[in-house]
C-alpha cells in the first residue's frame, strides 16, 4: 500500500503543488477509503516527508554508486549529472512541488527542509569524491578545492534545472548534461 500512496501522493502533489493537495485525492489515487489513509500516515506533510525520503533516498544511493564507477573525470561528472536530470525527467512535477513546499532551498520550517539539507549534503558529497579523485590525479587547476568545484558544478545543474522546471519541463533535461559539464570544465580542468 505504500508504494500505491506514494505514486499517488507524487501525482497529487505534482498536479495540485503541497498547499492544494488534498488526503482524500491521495486516498482515492491509492485506490484507498479516506480513512484507510489515515491508517498508513497522520497527514498530508507526513506523506510529503516519506515520499521525499523514499525518492531521495534510492537516487542518493545510486548516485553514490555511480560516482564509483567512471574514472575519467568529465565522464564521471556527466553520469552524475545525467543521472541527476534523469531523475528529473522522471519525478519532474513532483519536483516542482517540492519547490512550490519550499523543501528546494533549504527551509526548515517547511514539510522536509532539514531532510533537504542532510540530501543536498550526501548528493554534493557523490560529486566532491569525483573531484577528490582527479586532485589526487593533478588534473584540476590550482585552487580549486573538491568541495568548492562541487557546489559550483551543482550550483550550474541547479540553475538549468529551475529553467527546465519554470519552463515547464517541455524537453527531456536529461540531454543536457553533457553540456552542462563541458561548459563548467573549461574553466577547472587543468590546462
Amino acid at each position: 500500500y505504500r508504494r500505491a500512496i506514494f505514486d499517488a501522493a507524487e501525482r497529487v502533489f505534482g498536479a495540485h503543488g503541497f498547499a492544494e493537495a488534498k488526503m482524500t485525492q491521495i486516498a482515492e489515487g491509492a485506490g484507498l477509503a479516506a480513512g484507510s489513509l489515515y491508517n498508513y500516515f497522520t497527514n498530508k506533510e507526513e506523506i510529503f516527508r516519506a515520499l521525499v525520503e523514499h525518492r531521495s533516498g534510492s537516487f542518493l544511493h545510486a548516485l553514490a554508486e555511480t560516482a564509483l564507477c567512471e574514472d575519467n573525470l568529465e565522464h564521471a561528472l556527466v553520469a552524475l549529472v545525467r543521472s541527476t536530470f534523469g531523475e528529473l525527467d522522471r519525478h519532474g512535477a513532483f519536483f516542482a512541488s517540492l519547490m512550490q513546499g519550499g523543501a528546494v532551498g533549504g527551509n526548515a520550517h517547511k514539510p522536509c527542509g532539514a531532510m533537504f539539507e542532510r540530501n543536498h549534503q550526501r548528493f554534493l558529497s557523490a560529486f566532491e569524491s569525483v573531484f577528490r579523485r582527479a586532485a589526487g590525479k593533478g588534473q584540476l587547476a590550482p585552487g580549486c578545492t573538491p568541495d568548492e568545484l562541487s557546489v559550483m558544478l551543482a550550483g550550474a545543474a541547479h540553475g538549468v534545472a529551475m529553467a527546465w522546471l519554470q519552463s515547464g519541463r517541455r524537453t527531456k533535461i536529461e540531454e543536457r548534461a553533457e553540456q552542462v559539464v563541458r561548459l563548467f570544465l573549461n574553466g577547472a580542468m587543468k590546462r
